[in-house]
């Protein structure tokens, strides 16, 4: 059974039962414990798969009726709901968001479908794969204090995480081949390419933890709105060993890492098994294109003698549909920009944890930042 749609993560308020409700349905709600009384199902049960491109043409439809209010964000609702209605998966169990927005009665039920996409998804995935460089500028900082930086980060991520797939991947970026710094060092310095690697997770790890996890009571919303749009994943939980499986990473070096966890380049599915495109979105930077093979292909394979999970197709496959919503609609730019307003913010002092004592904190601008997923603008 699909798991329960959390509308507390949602932030929505709770659904009316209505008297047109089923004696079942009521029944149930009546026996759930106190905790679950804040949970309700906003998606409805499965479609048959006969009926999904009527309830596909349905919800286009009823995202085309949309008019634009005072809401929180309005002006991506429409583009949002049209890109998930283009790359979420068509052809799972549940078209459940394209259910939610046939259900919609009115436009402020559809807007809340929309910000539970914006706050569930969209938001958390960028927000938790962005890993800030180094330093914001490495020509203005001295070569060898960049160096040892970068030599006391590898030391710090030596993780089972990251030895594992240092393993699998040959100690070499999957697709550059580029040989792993220490590694470099410690077979002689051979003539070859060679740069420091990041361990890089395809998924955020929380979400990939709890669609990895085999205990529900561990669950929390994020990865129920997750699977909710994304069921293959479900599948994932029979192929994981560990809650962060070398099935949701791949080293790389440290431009091409950036360029993935910011959602400007994804992994494409061809016909033949574990080769993909790799795609880059307009706002990719200038330093990863250099490092892409011409062919615009990579090949996952495993290390001679290693027997380790190769990145799990669901996961590159999540990453990539998620990387052509935020783009078709507008969201990656604007959630992007409100993700580099908290951390100027941060940088600007703002948010040490006190209020300054001549009164100059400027609350509404750190409330606004900070919330700004509920904030209009």
């Amino acid at each position: 059974m699909p798991p329960r749609k959390s509308r507390r993560l949602a932030r929505l308020p709770p659904e009316d039962t209505g008297e047109g409700r089923s004696k079942h349905t009521r029944a149930r709600k009546s026996n759930r414990q106190p905790s679950e009384q804040r949970l309700s199902v906003v998606l409805t049960e499965p479609e048959s798969p006969e009926t999904l491109p009527n309830v596909i043409d349905a919800a286009r439809k009823r995202v085309k009726r949309y008019k634009k209010g005072k809401r929180p964000h309005d002006q991506y609702v429409v583009a949002c709901l049209n890109a998930c209605l283009d790359w979420f998966p068509g052809d799972g169990p549940d078209p459940s968001l394209a259910k939610d927005i046939v259900t919609a009665g009115n436009d402020k039920k559809l807007w809340e479908v929309f910000h539970n996409v914006l706050t569930g998804v969209l938001y958390p995935m960028m927000a938790e794969s962005r890993k800030p460089p180094v330093t914001a500028s490495p020509h203005e900082a001295n070569a060898e204090v960049i160096t040892e930086t970068l030599l006391l980060r590898s030391e710090v991520q030596e993780s089972e995480f990251r030895k594992e797939l240092l393993r699998r991947d040959g100690y070499r970026c999957c697709v550059t081949r580029w040989l792993e710094q220490k590694k470099w060092i410690d077979s002689g310095r051979p003539n070859e390419p060679h740069d420091f690697l990041e361990a890089t997770n395809i998924l955020p790890f929380s979400f990939a933890y709890w669609a990895g996890s085999q205990d529900t009571k561990e669950a929390y919303d994020p990865g129920e709105v997750l699977l909710r749009c994304f069921p293959a994943l479900l599948n994932c939980r029979s192929r994981t060993r560990t809650t962060n499986s070398p099935s949701n990473g791949m080293m790389l070096l440290i431009p091409l890492h950036m360029a993935v966890g910011s959602f400007h380049m994804a992994f494409v599915k061809t016909d033949e098994r574990n080769v993909y495109d790799i795609k880059t979105y307009p706002d990719i930077t200038t330093t990863p294109l250099f490092f892409l093979p011409s062919n615009r292909k990579v090949t996952f394979e495993c290390a001679k003698g290693e027997d380790i999970p190769l990145p799990d197709p669901a996961y590159l496959d999540c990453h990539y549909r998620v990387a052509e919503i935020l783009h078709a609609s507008g969201l990656a730019e604007y959630i992007e920009r409100k993700i580099q307003d908290w951390e100027d913010l941060k940088q600007s002092g703002e948010t040490d944890g006190a209020l300054r004592p001549d009164g100059s904190t400027d609350i509404t601008r750190i409330l606004n930042t900070a919330l700004w997923t509920a904030v209009a603008g």
